[in-house]
């Protein structure tokens, strides 16, 4: 028995399960011949031999049919469901229970566990044929649902699944095509999944759909996917397309295959973006008997009819292939977007910033070649010219570049760059702005005059602090921190703590002031001093006065003690 964890993220979302949504409608009573024939293939396809031979009918369960996205936000219009229970299951109501179906009598199908190397497996719904493409490819799309997202079990079980093909006839060992895209690791709920916190992290998460998305009853399920075979073409290929429960029958899982995707297909590629000034096309489905026209921007290019097209102006282009097939003719076609250009695009490159000098000028002596790595990084790795021009026209035709570092002229001034791939002869262009940042503008301090402590030896805490407005006339931006010399000040080293504790009764202290947006920096300098405090006499002082009217009581002047 398989145990559950509850996870307060992962339960609260089943308990939202259900929200209002529409969901998908299901019709479990058509038969395998049918769901292939009328459902599945399209195209330049010939399928026979259409079995089922292992599903829910030992339990009474109709576990494969037909389906359709009704009104709801499901990927696929129609389609095929395979299911470990019972196919109406997945949708056409709410359905708030867990979906278990199907008991352990129900068995598998081996094919699936020598695939994947799995044991244990049950509940097993598998439909077969054999096929004949008119192409080297085909492929179908698919999306895997399952009951076992939830809790912490996407992180101990999986459900078995699996596209197997094969050369029919022979005793090859099947493929399983259902795989992540670009690997060769099978679709399964213990390979797509979130991080389940506190017990796994995710895995394939790109390819997860979600969680209770409400379209089926199911807990979750895969972005959707495809299947693609490589194939030798007018020859005969067997496929089983297999879903099994692993463990115990609980917790159901489906496969849901869109309508219709099943077909022979050509693939041109992603769209092309280069600076080559030619690129090949291969359209080449390996069928002797297939004839090829090329269209660019819709229109037929008279004279191209071989599977490969050099490609020597942008435009969007097609391959249109027709095979005879059967009694009639089958027409397939791929398009992609062609870019030929010299010119390459280019990341933006930072401005070049320094620091006025004390001249207060604006102008500065500026080293471009600095600049270098940074442009460099902007495009792909390759052997590259650089160079630096004043104008925009200078750069595109590559004239009176700059060789030496400049004084700028203006502020901001803008420097365009050429970046020229030697191998290629690709182009870049790019620019940059000169900027002279001011030094900040302070305020020469008046001294710090503070009182001695009760010590009165010249030494106390100084809050240095007590200067910063008055230094930087209340600019927000700026950063004053104090120093025992010039040296340490201008190269932000050993700062004096506030309160500072001085070492003599005068001393003077050096101020760095940096302009936190430019980094640019002033200096100055502070003298402190410490006050000595009056000295009072140690004795009493005595004031005579005499009383006149003999009443005890008599004026005196304080002011009579003053001198001593």
């Amino acid at each position: 028995m398989r145990k559950l964890v509850f996870l307060l993220t992962i339960s609260l979302l089943a308990f939202t399960r259900y929200s209002v949504a529409q969901q998908i409608s299901v019709n479990n009573t058509i038969s395998a011949q049918n769901l292939i024939e009328n459902n599945l293939v399209q195209g330049c396809v010939e399928v026979s031999n259409i079995t089922s031979n292992i599903n829910g009918n030992v339990n009474n369960i109709n576990s494969f049919g037909y389906f359709e996205q009704n009104s709801s936000n499901f990927p696929f219009q129609n389609g095929i469901i395979l299911s470990t229970g019972n196919a109406f299951s997945a949708g056409n109501a709410i359905n708030t229970n867990t979906l278990n179906e199907g008991e352990d009598n129900w068995g598998t199908d081996p094919d699936l566990e020598t695939a994947l190397g799995l044991t244990n497996t049950l509940n097993a719904t598998s439909i077969e044929f054999d096929f004949i493409s008119i192409s080297n490819s085909i492929q179908f799309n698919y999306i895997l649902a399952s009951e076992e997202y939830y809790g912490n079990f996407p992180c101990e079980y999986s459900d078995g699944f699996a596209f197997l093909i094969k050369e029919a006839g022979t005793s090859d060992p099947y493929t399983n095509i259902a795989v992540i895209p670009g690997t060769s690791t099978p679709v399964n709920t213990s390979t797509i999944h979130p991080e389940v916190v506190g017990f796994c992290g995710a895995e394939n998460e790109s390819y997860f759909a979600g969680y209770n998305i409400g379209d089926t009853n199911y807990n979750g399920r895969t972005t959707v996917l495809t299947a693609t075979a490589s194939i030798i073409p007018e020859t005969q290929y067997h496929i089983k397309l297999i879903i099994a429960d692993q463990t115990d029958e609980n917790y159901d899982s489906a496969v849901f295959i869109e309508g219709n995707s099943f077909n022979a297909t050509v693939d041109l590629g992603e769209d092309i973006t280069t600076c080559a000034q030619s690129v090949s096309l291969n359209g080449n489905i390996q069928n002797p008997n297939a004839t090829y026209s090329w269209y660019l921007n819709n229109a037929l290019i008279n004279g191209e009819n071989n599977p490969d097209l050099t490609v020597t102006q942008s435009g969007n282009y097609t391959v249109e292939i027709n095979i005879p097939f059967n009694t009639s003719n089958c027409i397939i076609e791929d398009s992609v977007v062609v870019n030929l250009s010299s010119e390459q695009s280019v990341n933006n490159i930072t401005d070049m910033e320094l620091c006025d000098d004390m001249s207060g000028d604006e102008t500065e002596l500026f080293d471009l070649s600095l600049k270098d790595n940074e442009v460099l990084n902007t495009v792909p790795n390759g052997n590259y010219n650089i160079s630096y021009h004043f104008s925009e026209n200078d750069a595109n035709s590559n004239q009176n570049a700059i060789n030496s570092a400049i004084q700028n002229t203006s502020n901001p001034q803008t420097i365009f760059i050429r970046i020229e791939d030697t191998d290629t002869g690709c182009l870049a262009f790019s620019s940059f702005n000169l900027i002279v940042n001011a030094l900040p503008d302070i305020v020469q301090p008046t001294p710090l005059n503070v009182c001695d402590d009760e010590i009165n030896d010249g030494i106390t805490e100084i809050d240095l602090t007590s200067k910063n407005e008055e230094i930087s006339n209340n600019q927000p931006d700026l950063i004053i921190s104090y120093h025992n010399s010039q040296n340490d000040a201008l190269n932000d080293q050993n700062h004096l703590v506030s309160p500072y504790v001085n070492y003599a009764a005068t001393e003077t202290v050096y101020i760095r002031v940096e302009n936190s947006m430019t980094g640019c920096v002033s200096t100055t300098s502070m003298t402190i001093n410490v006050l000595e405090n009056p000295q009072l006499p140690e004795n009493n002082v005595l004031i005579d006065a005499c009383d006149q009217d003999h009443d005890g009581f008599a004026n005196f002047n304080l002011e009579d003690a003053l001198d001593e």
